[in-house]
């Protein structure tokens, strides 16, 4: 199987993701519990699929191509600042102006909310996405220059930043457990934004894999971490990267197969506008759930409902806007 399948799908992935995240949020926010019924069981499980962990695969992915193509550092920098950073302030800003001007009357809290710097002092505010996209998109760079200095050792290098990480995580973890709680959402995903760049590595270089094979060794790691994962962090958090794989794999292979069957524009077509509108529907979600719903108290599906009322507009909205800034 060549995994440039995973460059071919990348919008029809992310609209996947999304859809896995909102889903997962409003089961959350409604208090419905996984296990209630099959159904729910079954809806709660297949979120698991990509989830936000696969946001973060894909962006590194797409990162690595993107990159490869025009090394340059200034127009890196330039592309994901109008791509992440200028979207996210002009959507985010008058629901924060509302949250911490309206709300209540916390300037400082309007700061770090806007700057995403929240959650790196204070833990999730719903936006731990984009604090540690931000973070990842800045170190790219220099993770591409360590992992590809040289032609031969590449896999090595990769592992020893994901190593390093890890060993991150878990001193914070050991020596800092309060503010890990805060922040472990995020930091523990970041080694999934590596094996992503990896991924790009081996896609662009045209390589195959072999399907039986993979699918062999991710389903043996599935079982083995299974065992270990309600009593190590490490554990489940490695069985929730392996099972991000394992989703990828089998939603490679599905669209493939569909898309040779004709399947391809009536089936993924929906996927493909949700990933194109992405980052629109998670940054839109979760405010319309802190604002509107939770303050007049309305059902948590409003605030995906309106999120895909909206994404649209106020994403061609926002991208005019960073087109006259940028």
């Amino acid at each position: 199987m060549k995994v440039q399948l995973i460059s071919r799908y990348r919008s029809e992935l992310m609209g996947i993701a999304i859809i896995n995240v909102m889903i997962a949020h409003f089961l959350s926010w409604s208090n419905i519990d996984p296990n209630c019924n099959l159904f729910i069981k079954v809806l709660s499980s297949s979120c698991r699929l990509l989830f936000t962990e696969g946001f973060l695969l894909l962006s590194g992915f797409g990162l690595y191509y993107s990159f490869v193509k025009n090394e340059d550092l200034k127009s890196f920098y330039h592309k994901r600042i109008k791509r992440l950073l200028i979207p996210f302030l002009i959507i985010s800003f008058p629901f924060y102006i509302y949250l911490d001007f309206v709300e209540t009357i916390a300037p400082t809290r309007f700061l770090l909310d806007i700057s995403t710097v929240y959650f790196w002092i204070y833990g999730n505010n719903g936006m731990w996405y984009i604090s540690v996209s931000l973070l990842l998109y800045a170190l790219f760079p220099l993770f591409c220059k360590f992992i590809f200095k040289k032609q031969d050792n590449v896999l090595v290098r990769m592992l020893i930043i994901c190593l390093l990480f890890t060993i991150l995580s878990v001193s914070i973890y050991v020596f800092f457990p309060d503010y890990y709680q805060r922040i472990n959402i995020g930091l523990d995903k970041i080694v999934i934004f590596i094996l992503g760049i990896y991924l790009g590595y081996i896609a662009y270089s045209d390589r195959s894999i072999s399907f039986i094979k993979s699918f062999g060794i991710l389903t043996t790691l599935l079982c083995i971490l299974h065992f270990y994962k309600s009593d190590y962090v490490l554990a489940d958090n490695f069985h929730e990267v392996i099972f991000r794989f394992y989703g990828l794999l089998i939603l490679c292979i599905l669209a493939f197969k569909t898309e040779r069957k004709g399947l391809k524009n009536r089936f993924w077509a929906v996927f493909s506008w949700l990933g194109k509108y992405s980052l629109e529907l998670y940054i839109l979600h979760m405010l319309f759930y802190s604002t509107i719903v939770v303050r007049f108290e309305m059902n948590p599906i409003f605030a995906i409902l309106l999120a895909l009322l909206f994404c649209m507009p106020i994403g061609k909205v926002a991208k005019y806007l960073t087109d006259r800034v940028m």
